[in-house]
């Protein structure tokens, strides 16, 4: 987890103004730490499909007995414990069950083992840094990663200032990426 935060800070560190920074999915539980570290550096936090989680909760937990995600019930554990990968089937099945041939090979190209310390490692969040950061979230409503249901318990129980609905699955971006960013200009505008 502190490797991810500390590359994304060197990249706050770099640019001259506030920034947007945008976490799908798992990438939520980074951003959140970057924003505790550096919340000078960033103008808003935004969540597509993601985990905005309360202070020091950790996605695994958020999960509870939530059974019915089709990704969650199909990582496949490496040997060492350290990692998770995707077992193939669940790529077209949880993320992109609506999408081209075409896009679903584009994305198999790009996975790789995840970190399991990235949903496992508590965030300890104050209201001086953390807080003081607007949020919008992007809920997806055909999500079979994270069920509609459970992105909304999330924005409750951590308030963003504005919330989105897009009709697509988990990978917005595969799905409908000229309305995804059509949302993002909007939001810098």
């Amino acid at each position: 987890m502190q490797g991810y935060v500390d590359r994304i800070s060197q990249v706050l560190d770099a640019q001259p103004e506030p920034v947007v920074l945008v976490g799908h999915s798992s990438g939520s539980m980074v951003i959140r730490k970057a924003a505790e570290q550096r919340p000078d550096k960033i103008e808003m936090l935004l969540y597509v499909g993601a985990y905005p989680l309360r202070n020091s909760e950790v996605a695994l937990s958020a999960y509870g007995n939530y059974t019915k995600s089709l990704v969650l019930l199909k990582l496949a554990m490496s040997e060492d414990g350290l990692s998770t990968t995707l077992r193939e089937e669940a790529i077209r099945e949880g993320l992109l069950d609506d999408v081209s041939d075409e896009n679903v090979e584009r994305a198999k190209s790009r996975f790789e083992p995840q970190a399991v310390a990235a949903l496992a490692t508590p965030v300890a969040l104050t209201e001086d840094n953390f807080g003081r950061i607007p949020r919008v979230y992007i809920e997806t409503l055909k999500n079979r990663a994270i069920s509609p249901s459970l992105q909304k318990e999330m924005y409750e129980w951590l308030p963003c200032q504005k919330v989105i609905s897009m009709n697509t699955g988990h990978w917005a971006f595969y799905w409908a990426p000229k309305e995804l960013v059509d949302h993002l200009t909007s939001l810098l505008a």
